[in-house]
Formats: C-alpha cells, sequence, structure tokens
C-alpha cells in the first residue's frame, strides 16, 4: 500500500500547476492532480535534530549525539 507522502506532488517528475499539473515521467506529457500516486515519488526523508540534554548534577547543557547500533563483532 502507498503512503501518504507517497503522492505525484512529492514527485521529482511532476510540475504543479493552478489546479492540475502535469506529470513528465514519460515522453508523452500527462496532467494529473497533485494527489495522485503513479509510484515515481521520491522517498520522504527523516530529519535528525540533535537536541540538548540538561544534567542536572553539574547544572550544564550539553549537545549529545545519537549511540550507535553494535554491529558485526571484530575479527580476532
Amino acid at each position: 500500500m502507498a503512503e501518504s507522502h507517497s503522492n505525484c506532488g512529492n514527485c521529482r517528475f511532476f510540475k504543479n500547476q493552478q489546479i492540475m499539473g502535469i506529470c513528465r515521467f514519460s515522453p508523452q506529457i500527462q496532467n494529473k492532480h497533485h494527489t495522485d500516486w503513479c509510484g515515481q515519488h521520491q522517498p520522504l526523508q527523516a530529519e535528525i535534530v540533535k537536541l540538548p540534554v540538561y544534567d542536572i548534577m553539574t547544572d550544564q547543557m550539553t549537545e549529545v549525539t545519537a549511540p550507535r547500533k553494535p554491529g558485526r563483532p571484530k575479527k580476532c
């Protein structure tokens, strides 16, 4: 099933106009609405935001990066 962000409005081949837009995916230009779906949308990029962390013991704000996921164990 298509997700809510995977529609023609997010496609790089779609040019939005007032009511209907133009799909330029194939050599034949098609009129489509920005809520239509054809499967050629760009994937949604999640934005990672660094949040400050307050340490009660030292009364300071620090920037903390996300911990790395454990990977493969190193070869001996």
